[in-house]
């Protein structure tokens, strides 16, 4: 038996159909004692924002724009290597003001007010060929910095810009997806948030590794039990809905 296709049945309804994590990061943390966010840098990077003693209709989550995307595609064409591991050559770089504000004025995603969600189609080749045309004589390792750069830019950006009403700042950071394991790019976060304690998830047997793994095994069982798993707070859907098909072999 496999169940999928979890974003159609919030779409229906007039719902972005993503993100999915908040749902999993509301089972981990809801209620919470201290205003949280959880981060997940995957392809897209997307937060989780739970004010103090957050309710379900109270959770605030979005995409805040590219994540390892457009870092992983350039170490690609650079280094014919599939990511920066550890950040290793970032950290060789530096940043490039001139590109990295023609990035900002390129992207007019991370701006955007939630609820909203994004992807491959606008972070992927368009981007990229933006980006190269717009670096002819940068090194090359400057050019991964100052990505990585705008890449942790973008995610606070978002951060500290669209906090939910009660909610002034972060006081915990906890982060997930490849991107967790990236340390300049984690740095750099840090640097655009201070005051923020800064964590690579680790709750209740759920890891910065695993955690993309349990929220569908979880989206799955709901679907299986006939339970709802989106939230209207998140996605902008009318309503809560049962998400997912199921398949049976």
């Amino acid at each position: 038996t496999t169940i999928g296709d979890f974003r159609t049945a919030d779409m229906a309804v007039n719902g972005n159909g993503a993100p999915f994590a908040p749902y999993l990061d509301y089972i981990l943390f809801g209620e919470t004692k201290k205003n949280i966010a959880l981060l997940n840098i995957g392809g897209i990077g997307n937060v989780t924002i739970l004010k103090k003693g957050c309710k379900k209709n109270e959770v605030t989550a979005f995409d805040t724009g590219a994540g390892n995307m457009m870092i992983d595609a350039l170490m690609k064409k650079f280094y014919k290597l599939d990511y920066d591991k550890n950040g290793k050559i970032a950290s060789q770089g530096k940043l490039n003001i001139g590109l990295f504000n023609k990035m900002k004025t390129r992207d007019k995603y991370y701006t955007a007010k939630p609820p909203k969600a994004t992807g491959r189609e606008y972070y992927g080749e368009d981007f990229i060929n933006y980006i190269l045309r717009n670096s002819k004589g940068i090194p090359k390792q400057d050019i991964i910095s100052t990505v990585t750069e705008f890449t942790a830019f973008t995610i606070c950006y978002n951060i500290m810009n669209f906090l939910p009403k009660g909610c002034s700042s972060i006081e915990e950071l906890h982060i997930s997806g490849g991107g967790a394991e990236n340390k300049f790019l984690v740095q750099s976060i840090s640097t655009y948030l201070p005051g923020t304690k800064i964590l690579k998830l680790d709750s209740k047997g759920i890891t910065a590794k695993n955690k993309e793994a349990v929220l569908f095994a979880i989206l799955a069982n709901e679907t299986y039990n006939g339970m709802t798993s989106n939230l209207p707070s998140v996605t902008g859907a009318q309503r809560e809905v049962i998400q997912g098909k199921i398949c049976l072999a």
